[in-house]
């Protein structure tokens, strides 16, 4: 591609910015000189949306729209071509010479894996001009988390979840942002909303689509896509059928106690025939790829290593799909406070007394200091005793002196000796 023919590029692009309707997401980034940003997240959680509304925002507060660089590689223009980060920042700078030392510019470029040698390219551009520079990416060969190694230590990441259930409200026209006590009326509308928000699952695309067979259509589009361009292009496996069966399984027993040995010995049952290590290398890349989060049973290295694993699905939809002849039994409500649980930059480990009570997360900091204990279930009315005497009992072992149990619907606060467990729904809690 010529210079001339990336000016027209530029030129056309940012008009992209504008273009479709955004919702606004709750995410923020820090930037920092000479370090390029990367936005990390799942595949279909909504990256390249949310490079557009930064780029957006940006100049709707005032910056000037030619000083923002936004391109996107993942179309013909570029794919196969030998387009260099070099040659863009020479056709955007004879654009506009006059900003050529301007510290308000900004590079956003989408789908950066597509061009060739774009990290070298990168780390010349911010050493060069005091830009920011905010990349995604995702593909067989790259995704984000590869991106921010690639450029080794150049690097600021930060994470991009799909909807949390604020924003899935946003996505259905309801903003209840800032409100802390809420009106009957009101309160109606979020329990329908939370009724949606558990049938539709945190993929954007899917959250105004209300043709359930269309919804799960597109789901299993997005199992594919995770398993063959995320696992086994990139990762070049040979074994699929035992990779497929083993996603399939991590997937559908989310929030359950795992053991390599005991996936080893199911998936055996089944005809696929894989060693512990490999399982355990499979799991790996499948954190790696956000398709699943590990969950560890909380306690030392050494505890956490010999003791069951949880493993929480990138979307409870997802998982709803992978098990639509099987009752859930409250699996969706613990993916979605897990996944709410996640944006708090806390180490989530779960909890089980030496009475073998369990609770579902314990929020921890990097020391292992315990932050906040939550037990998640949709039967609170017929297990109240039973549930109040767990959390108690876990209270009591870590020297906590509150704990949560998120319910369907119930609320209440109960306070033994000196502790507090606050009883409140589910819906509440992911508000907070």
């Amino acid at each position: 591609m010529e210079i001339a023919q990336l000016k027209q590029k530029i030129l056309d692009d940012s008009s992209l910015i504008f273009k479709d309707k955004l919702i606004d997401r709750n995410f923020s980034m820090s930037f920092f000189p000479r370090k390029a940003n990367v936005i990390t997240g799942a595949r279909r959680c909504g990256k390249t949306s949310q490079l557009r509304l930064m780029a957006r925002k940006m100049v709707e507060s005032g910056t000037d729209n030619r000083k923002i660089c936004y391109l996107t590689f993942f179309d013909d223009a570029f794919i196969d071509s030998d387009v260099t980060v070099s040659q863009i920042e020479k056709a955007y700078y004879e654009l506009y010479p006059e900003y050529y030392n301007d510290d308000e510019v900004v590079f956003l470029f989408d789908e950066i894996q597509v061009l060739k040698n774009w990290g070298a390219g990168i780390t010349s551009l911010i050493d060069r001009h005091p830009v920011k520079v905010i990349l995604t990416g995702s593909s067989a060969r790259y995704l984000s988390f590869d991106i921010a190694t690639e450029l080794r230590g150049r690097a600021l990441t930060d994470h991009f979840y799909p909807l949390s259930f604020q924003e899935f409200m946003l996505f259905n026209g309801i903003d209840i942002k800032g409100k802390e006590a809420y009106s009957s009326e009101e309160e109606a509308m979020i329990k329908n909303m939370f009724t949606l928000y558990h049938e539709h699952g945190s993929y954007p695309e899917l959250a105004t689509i209300s043709d359930r067979t269309l919804r799960n259509k597109i789901l299993s589009s997005y199992f594919d896509l995770m398993f063959s361009r995320d696992l086994i292009e990139r990762f070049d496996i040979a074994k699929a059928g035992e990779l497929k069966a083993l996603m399939r399984r991590i997937i559908k027993t989310s929030s359950s106690p795992q053991s390599l040995k005991r996936l080893e010995h199911i998936l055996a049952s089944s005809g696929h025939n894989l060693s512990a290590p490999t399982v355990s290398s499979y799991i790996e890349m499948m954190e790696e790829a956000a398709i699943i989060s590990s969950v560890p049973k909380y306690g030392n290295e050494k505890i956490q290593k010999n003791n069951p694993v949880k493993y929480y699905a990138v979307d409870h939809a997802l998982v709803k799909y992978m098990n639509e002849f099987s009752p859930m039994e409250g699996i969706s409500e613990e993916l979605m406070v897990f996944a709410h649980l996640q944006r708090s930059n806390l180490r989530i480990f779960y909890y089980r007394t030496k009475d073998d009570y369990e609770a579902d997360f314990l929020l921890a900091d990097e020391d292992l200091t315990p932050i906040s204990l939550i037990q998640v279930t949709d039967n609170f009315k017929d297990s109240r005793d039973r549930e109040i005497r767990g959390i108690f009992a876990s209270l009591e072992e870590l020297s906590m002196q509150e704990g949560y149990i998120l319910t369907t619907e119930n609320e209440e606060e109960v306070s033994i000796k000196g502790k507090t467990i606050h009883v409140m729904p589910i819906w509440k809690y992911l508000l907070t």
